[in-house]
């Protein structure tokens, strides 16, 4: 009887335990999971990998280097500026695959201006009139190494290294942030007039965990042999006032950042999660220290996706005034309306407006506005190698007519490079006008009518 009576009361003492077990697994608080969520929201919302994904870099790229591939395409931006400069004249652009050429006639305030340019055989040619006597090229490796540039077709090789270096910062975020220190709690924010009910996260870094921050991102590079690889090439092609290693960079890199262990804080980010991990605001918020007070400032983004429509909203605070905000609010599958304002008002309004063989983007000033701004962008696309279009705009005094065209010709335009030569032979005359051309002294399209805005 004794012997039954212990069985029992082991059993139950084995399913009370058991039970326990189950309750501490899934009950007991996970100091974790809110970091989990937490540094995966930054993830999600930081990365540069999805934008250019989303974008598709280097899809649009190959499908335009295809056309290229069997097509010679045509395009011309001609029209003129009057006001306070004036400007007329036109803009060519031929191109197939790996061979270019354009030129650019134009009369600036009166002062006729001539340029033009040829890449082919892995050279840039260019001629500047009544700047140079004559063709001078450029190597297009030379160019590449001194931009530190790269081409399309080692594009794949480095974004392979810009990914790591970003799954690297994002690790190391996830390494230094501290749950006990992360704030967590159900809060409403407000986006384009409706409120939800979102889970708040907020972390302030202070300086000593900027330091640890850079400290353990640059050592996680420092231990990746491919990517220190690509970075000593690429610190061996500048040139730099005193010689350094990629090793010594990277301690100097470490211990500058230790003046930011001073710093009680540095900044303080914040993500409103709808749901389990739809990022909708995001807020980077910072106190600018200021003789002997500090100012505070702060950056927002608002971002949602409801029934197949994106709101869009980002605007910058500066002592809780709103010195600038962008809204992008798609209204349906054709039309995005935008607005610019500042301290609550509105100062610029825009639409663009997208079909099937026309896209059209306007922005007209309100009121509100201190001056002169309207623009309009209509483009038709007859085929994928067809299309025409107008440029208009008055802008700060000065109006613009401009027509655009794009097509498909037959033959490539011949160009007499005969007489070119390397850029090293250019005389010391011709390279003191490329200086004055460079600064803009030349006045060539220096005039305010060709600013991009």
């Amino acid at each position: 009887m004794k012997s039954k009576k212990g069985l029992i009361i082991g059993l139950v003492s084995v399913v009370v335990i058991a039970i326990a077990v189950v309750l501490v697994i899934f009950l007991w608080p996970k100091g974790n999971d809110k970091k989990e969520v937490y540094t995966s929201a930054i993830r999600n919302s930081l990365s540069v990998r999805r934008v250019t994904k989303k974008f598709d870099v280097a899809g649009s790229t190959e499908k335009i280097e295809k056309i290229l591939e069997n097509h010679i395409v045509k395009i011309v931006f001609e029209g003129s500026t009057t006001g306070k400069e004036s400007e007329t004249g036109n803009m060519e652009l031929y191109a197939e695959k790996d061979h270019y050429y354009f030129l650019i006639d134009a009369i600036v305030n009166g002062e006729s201006r001539y340029l033009s340019g040829v890449v082919q055989d892995n050279k840039v040619y260019m001629y500047i009139k009544d700047i140079f006597t004559k063709w001078y090229y450029y190597d297009l490796d030379e160019i590449m190494d001194e931009s530190n540039g790269f081409d399309m077709e080692a594009y794949a090789e480095y974004s392979k290294y810009v990914e790591k270096m970003e799954d690297y910062l994002f690790d190391s975020f996830a390494d230094v942030i501290s749950s006990k220190k992360l704030e967590d709690e159900k809060a409403d924010v407000t986006i384009n007039g409706k409120k939800y009910s979102a889970t708040k996260y907020a972390y302030t870094f202070t300086g000593t965990d900027v330091y640890e921050l850079i400290k353990t991102f640059v050592g996680k590079v420092r231990n990746d042999k491919e990517i220190t690889s690509q970075l000593s090439e690429l610190l061996q092609s500048v040139d730099l006032k005193q010689n350094i290693t990629l090793n010594e960079m990277f301690d100097v890199i470490v211990n500058q950042s230790e003046s930011f262990k001073q710093l009680e804080k540095v900044f303080t980010y914040t993500i409103y999660l709808n749901g389990d991990d739809e990022v909708i605001s995001t807020a980077v918020s910072i106190d600018i220290p200021i003789g002997s007070g500090s100012i505070s400032a702060a950056l927002v983004i608002n971002s949602l996706e409801e029934n197949g429509k994106h709101y869009a909203q980002i605007y910058a605070t500066a002592m809780g005034q709103r010195i600038l905000e962008i809204v992008l609010n798609q209204v349906d599958d054709k039309n995005i309306e935008i607005i610019v304002g500042s301290r609550g008002q509105d100062m610029l309004t825009g639409k663009i407006t997208t079909t099937d063989k026309n896209v059209k983007f306007k922005m007209t000033a309100t009121k509100n506005y201190p001056g002169e701004f309207d623009f309009e962008i209509n483009l038709n696309f007859v085929s994928e190698l067809e299309m025409n279009g107008t440029y208009t705009f008055n802008i700060g005094g000065n109006k613009g007519n401009y027509n655009i065209k794009m097509e498909e010709i037959d033959e490539f335009p011949q160009v007499d490079l005969s007489n070119s030569a390397p850029h090293s032979e250019m005389t010391e005359e011709e390279l003191q006008a490329l200086e004055d051309f460079a600064k803009g002294e030349s006045n060539f399209f220096a005039s305010d009518s060709l600013t991009v805005y």
